[in-house]
């Protein structure tokens, strides 16, 4: 199925009402929006799962704010650095621990193809690392063994956007009131585990629309902003000595403890350098449960 063109771009702005029972990627996101589009319109749902899978919906990970400022992540591009440098090694070590950026830094990255040692300085100075952006408070917990009956303390994590704001983009062609719809029941139902428990609520504060990106402009150079599992095919029109990129396998079980194997996808701020429009794709388990791999492209 061909990737289709988008109408037009949202920029949604929510605030965080409570925590997250751990980090929200754009796999969690949708997989949350389809389930509530099943609840709210179940009689259009297999329209809406077709419009995932071939691009006319596209949605990205949530990026945070920290005083009206979105920070997006990081393109994973080369160094270019004198490795010899104790100096340089050290401000390597404080670049790692930044993750998301500037969208000035962005662009002035993307330009050069690399990160030199002014661009690091001045992305280091002048952007957060991720304490400042993110808390994650470490909570006890207590389970009995079912045979020894022993008690067992174990902790888990609640997750905060620390000025409790993050944005997230989509692209549309259709299915708009129903998107919000299901973006406003999933801010009062929670999106997590322990929504039971007041988990995962936010509230929309704001909505911007504009026209998407030309698709063919620019250097040919594109920043992924979500997960991304490429369908047949895609990966044969990225020029791969000039693209650079991180890997995540994902496996685990479903809600109803089905267990399912590896799916290997790349991970937010990977650059490819095509001027393809890249397709992804959603995968099915049993009819039931689905991981959208579409991407989000910036």
């Amino acid at each position: 199925m061909k990737r289709e063109m988008t109408d037009h771009r949202m920029t949604l702005v929510f605030y965080q009402e409570s925590p997250f029972r751990g980090i929200i990627d754009s796999i969690k996101l949708q997989g949350a929006i389809l389930h509530a589009f099943s609840v709210l319109f179940p009689g259009k749902i297999n329209g809406f799962k077709r419009a995932l899978d071939s691009g006319n919906v596209a949605i990205s990970s949530p990026l945070p704010m920290v005083d009206g400022t979105t920070y997006y992540h990081k393109p994973c591009l080369p160094l270019k650095l004198d490795v010899n440098s104790p100096q340089e090694i050290f401000l390597v070590k404080k670049f790692k621990k930044l993750a998301f950026i500037k969208l000035s830094h962005v662009g002035r990255a993307i330009e050069k193809g690399y990160y030199d040692h002014d661009l690091i300085l001045e992305i280091i100075e002048q952007n957060p690392t991720l304490e400042d952006l993110f808390q994650i408070v470490e909570k006890p917990g207590l389970e009995i063994e079912s045979m020894t009956k022993k008690p067992n303390l174990y902790y888990k994590s609640d997750f905060f956007y620390t000025s409790r704001e993050f944005s997230i983009l989509l692209d549309l062609s259709g299915y708009t009131q129903e998107i919000m719809a299901c973006i406003k029941f999933l801010g009062d139902q929670g999106i997590s585990k322990r929504r039971s428990l007041g988990h995962g609520r936010f509230h929309l504060k704001e909505t911007n629309e504009s026209k998407p990106p030309p698709e063919h402009s620019g250097t040919g150079m594109r920043i992924l902003l979500s997960k991304f599992i490429p369908c047949t095919g895609d990966m044969t029109h990225v020029d791969l000595n000039h693209s650079y990129f991180n890997i995540h396998v994902m496996n685990g079980y479903t809600s109803t403890g089905t267990h399912f194997g590896n799916v290997r996808m790349f991970t937010e701020g990977s650059v490819f350098s095509t001027r393809q429009r890249l397709q992804g794709c959603l995968i099915d388990f049993n009819g039931q449960y689905s991981i959208n791999g579409t991407p989000f492209f910036m």
